[in-house]
């Protein structure tokens, strides 16, 4: 005999009745269906696995997809094919019951230099083609809004995402990795957010989540999520506070006495960055951080020695993820 708790419920199923024999239920003053069609799934042994032509996926575990950005003659450059294969990609994904959990990383020597300038240079063309001034900014806004769904669809996607950084993340790769879930990275990782060296605005994902605020309450504290954070204790009003400073160090690089002796509060919900000042001044000024720092920023969860460890590690924890789903 089996004994569930659905809902308030207790329903019991006997011996040789699955639970797709038990009949409906009515709960009063709501019409529920049993089983609801989320709850029992039949996974298949063999995955549905999609291919692309800018992205490689597999499936190295069970319930666990590992896409990669797939053009390392490039440098893993984003060129339009990847921005629509990415939303195309991880709506897939995301709608898949076969993926419980995906892996994000890059092929070749580096996760991706950012944006490929020759679909920008196509793109330019094809926008002085157009003699209206309206349609030339409604092709314009086009193309910026399919960029950001490729970006926005790791954070649509109804599965954890958890992305691999190694060495270079430059441009679209910063917009890329903070519509992940968890970021782990190597230690010879480096991050950029170059486009304003290029006269770009970072607007499809980069300015929008690197610099998110502290307060998980923000828009009200009836919000579901906020009252989730509030009753497990992952936060506590009291605990904001902003960050005024990008560093209190002195000139040799140690932390003053005033900042050694604090720490920072237990139980607090962080953003990917929580320093605005340090968030502003890299999308301002374009420089480079390392490994190093972009751990000390919140925005990796761990640096590794190389790749291969860092994948390897991910997978583990993709896996243990994927066995924790119903």
């Amino acid at each position: 005999m089996l004994v569930l708790m659905f809902g308030g419920i207790w329903l019991t199923v006997g011996e040789g009745r699955s639970l797709a024999d038990v009949p409906p239920f009515e709960k009063p003053g709501t019409a529920c269906h049993w089983p609801p069609p989320t709850f029992l799934r039949a996974y298949s042994a063999k995955s549905d696995v999609p291919t692309f032509e800018t992205l490689a996926v597999t499936v190295p575990k069970p319930h666990v997809f590992h896409v990669e950005l797939n053009r390392p003659k490039k440098l893993n450059t984003f060129n339009i094919a990847m921005w629509k294969e990415l939303h195309q990609c991880f709506s897939s994904l995301s709608e898949n019951p076969e993926c419980r959990v995906v892996v994000l990383s890059g092929q070749g020597k580096h996760f991706t230099a950012g944006i490929d300038l020759s679909s920008l240079v196509e793109m330019h063309q094809k926008i002085n083609e157009i003699e209206d001034v309206a349609r030339k900014c409604r092709f314009t806004s086009g193309f910026i809004k399919m960029c950001q769904d490729g970006i926005s669809a790791l954070e649509e996607c109804r599965k954890p995402v958890l992305s691999v950084i190694h060495n270079a993340c430059i441009g679209a790769g910063v917009d890329l990795i903070t519509a992940a879930d968890v970021r782990y990275c190597t230690e010879d990782s480096f991050f950029q957010v170059t486009e304003v060296d290029v006269g770009l605005a970072a607007d499809v994902g980069t300015l929008q989540r690197l610099p998110k605020e502290a307060d998980p309450l923000r828009g009200g504290a009836d919000r579901p999520h906020a009252r989730l954070l509030m009753h497990s204790g992952l936060y506590k009003p009291k605990h904001v506070r902003a960050q005024f400073v990008s560093s209190s160090a002195t000139a040799d690089g140690r932390r003053t006495p005033k900042e050694e002796g604090k720490q920072r509060p237990p139980n607090r919900a962080k953003p990917v960055i929580n320093n605005m000042s340090v968030a502003r001044e890299l999308c301002f000024t374009a420089r480079k951080f390392d490994a190093k720092e972009a751990s000390q920023l919140g925005l990796v969860s761990k640096v590794f020695p190389d790749k291969d460890s860092a994948l390897k590690n991910a997978l583990e924890v993709a896996e243990n993820i994927a066995a924790k789903v119903l």
